[in-house]
């Protein structure tokens, strides 16, 4: 009579309804029936069959086994691809394979990185620099049109301008060390959830970047003679680690600069350019954008597109 009695249960079962199925796990207090974050129904046809032979045996285990690899024509249920049960995360079929996708592509920005901030690619972060600053401004140019000087200074010549490149980091930051960190912890990351961090910049005044750029100017003042200072056109990139550009401050006056003998100084804070100083010996470009402000560009996934190096 036992096994009659587990032979109807199982029949019942196996023509259960998507919300008695659901009840009855739930009856053996097995947590095998979950929710995809996209909403989908997500499940372990292993985990499911091993379950229920687990209850009634293995002698209808084919009946079983056809039953669970059905619940997803049936009950439009996905499989189970991956989970992480402590924090309460399930994916599905698709989202388990986007999730590896995105974490595979994180992973393989790092790399990039890493080989970017390498001493040989200092030129390619130069040029990069010069086309985030023009595109900012909103001056056109054609990527061979900015190249690396054979000659040092400068760094970078776009037509008659001659940058001279510097970055301006925070103190004591390496950046080598933090990109080859945030690649560990891509690594090591089971979703993408983990990855996340609060991100509450600071915002920076104008009148803050001013001082940064004149420190970093008079640093590298001391490296150039003044005949040479006199035919190049400095460019600042402001990286600061969880800083913004506070776009209510104004822009004090920069003529102070002049005294340093460069023929012009200017500034990169993305997503904003400025000339700060302008001599009348500075390409006209620059010499008409003084003291304005500028944000040309707005599609973010192009803005430090590199332009390609010329042919050797």
């Amino acid at each position: 009579m036992a096994i009659k009695a587990d032979n109807e249960a199982l029949t019942t079962l196996l023509n259960a309804d998507e919300s008695q199925v659901r009840e009855w796990f739930d009856e053996q207090d097995l947590d095998l029936i979950h929710e995809c974050a996209c909403g989908h129904t997500t499940s372990s046809t292993d985990q499911l069959g091993e379950a229920v032979q687990a209850v009634f045996g293995d002698a209808r285990a084919q009946e079983i086994s056809e039953w669970v690899c059905g619940l997803s024509r049936r009950f439009g249920w996905m499989d189970e691809v991956r989970s992480i049960p402590e924090e309460g995360l399930y994916f599905c079929q698709h989202c388990g394979q986007a999730e590896r996708d995105v974490l595979g592509f994180l992973e393989r920005q790092r790399e990039e990185a890493i080989h970017l901030f390498s001493n040989p690619m200092k030129p390619e972060r130069e040029r990069a620099v010069c086309a985030v600053f023009l595109r900012c401004l909103g001056v056109a140019f054609q990527d061979h049109e900015i190249v690396s000087s054979l000659s040092d200074p400068p760094d970078v010549l776009f037509g008659s301008a001659a940058f001279e490149v510097r970055e301006i980091l925070d103190p004591e930051r390496k950046r080598g060390k933090e990109v080859q960190e945030e690649l560990e912890r891509i690594r090591c990351a089971r979703s993408v959830a983990e990855l996340f961090e609060p991100y509450h910049p600071d915002s920076v005044p104008w009148a803050k970047v001013l001082s940064l750029v004149q420190d970093a100017l008079a640093e590298k003042s001391a490296h150039y003679a003044p005949a040479v200072r006199a035919k190049l056109d400095a460019l600042f990139y402001v990286n600061l680690m969880d800083k913004s550009l506070d776009g209510r401050s104004l822009l004090p006056d920069a003529q102070a600069l002049a005294g340093q003998g460069w023929r012009s100084v200017s500034v990169l804070f993305p997503l904003c350019a400025c000339v700060l100083w302008a001599s009348d010996e500075a390409p006209d470009f620059l010499r008409n954008l003084v003291s304005r402000i500028r944000s040309e560009w707005r599609d973010l996934d192009s803005l430090w597109e590199l332009p390609p190096a010329p042919p050797q």
